[in-house]
């Protein structure tokens, strides 16, 4: 790996560019599989909020384990210094994902019956292998979080809003109640969310663009191929939850899963990649 930092290139293209050209043909792939298969958790196909629920269950793996992956290493005194300014250059509080989704998913779970809830309960458990396996990719080489992150937050501001407004379109009774449990979706102050969606999206680039331009070529390549393998692994992750939806629930529980609560994903102490310690606290 090469000791320097990348420099101002003219004729290098940026890393966001560099995304967008190397996962072109990927992103064209599971956009056409998520667009195929999101009308299938609405009406007429469905009548309650069961397959969305198990969807994001597993789609929350992702965010779940870079998020909190980022945020003890932000917390840790002994951190890498360069991967802490790198991950404080990018870290918006109101873009984690991670508490929003917990508590779609207890609403949903508490209006849905109670095999249904066992069912996510029991999903969640065989889900936190994909928990894993980005934190494993994280913890080798910690700086393709900016793949995750990349990804991941502009695939909510690219195609969040128009996804919330066919999941609202399905109506309270589809939800099983009046108050939406779409958090997940949206901004802080979601009567701006139009002007304040924007304006969170250009503080992410402004900071990720910072955060790129402290990598070294290597870990430039290293962060493309990250972001081409995560366009596989959510490919992946459309199968494994095909073939959840398609079993019956009773089907799905296993012999020991718990009638209490699972957490949305596991919880396991992750540890400062510096210290090798469990950290724990607030992000600087």
């Amino acid at each position: 790996m090469t000791s320097q930092a990348c420099q101002g290139d003219s004729t290098q293209l940026s890393l966001p560019e560099q995304l967008r050209t190397g996962t072109r043909q990927k992103h064209h792939v599971l956009n056409t599989l998520v667009m195929a298969h999101l009308p299938l958790c609405l009406p007429p196909h469905a009548d309650r909020p069961l397959h969305y629920a198990k969807g994001m269950i597993l789609y929350g793996q992702i965010y779940s384990a870079f998020e909190d992956f980022m945020t003890v290493q932000l917390a840790c005194s002994r951190a890498n210094q360069r991967l802490a300014w790198m991950y404080q250059s990018m870290y918006l509080p109101q873009l984690l994902r991670k508490s929003r989704l917990q508590s779609d998913i207890e609403v949903l779970k508490s209006r849905l019956g109670r095999s249904e809830a066992e069912d996510l309960e029991s999903l969640a458990q065989e889900a936190e292998v994909f928990y894993r396996r980005v934190k494993s990719s994280l913890l080798r080489r910690p700086h393709v979080l900016l793949a995750y992150a990349w990804t991941m937050y502009l695939a909510l501001f690219n195609g969040g809003r128009w996804i919330r407004s066919r999941l609202v379109s399905a109506g309270v009774e589809f939800w099983l109640g009046e108050a939406l449990p779409l958090s997940f979706w949206e901004f802080p102050d979601h009567v701006h969310a139009n002007v304040e969606g924007e304006q969170l999206k250009e503080q992410f680039k402004i900071g990720f663009s910072a955060a790129a331009s402290d990598l070294t070529d290597d870990e430039r390549q290293d962060v493309v191929e990250e972001t081409s393998q995560l366009f596989d692994l959510c490919s992946e992750m459309v199968g494994f939850l095909d073939r959840n939806v398609r079993t019956e629930p009773s089907q799905e529980l296993s012999a020991g899963s718990s009638p209490y609560a699972t957490p949305l994903v596991a919880k396991q102490p992750l540890e400062c990649i510096r210290c090798r310690q469990t950290c724990e606290g607030r992000p600087r």
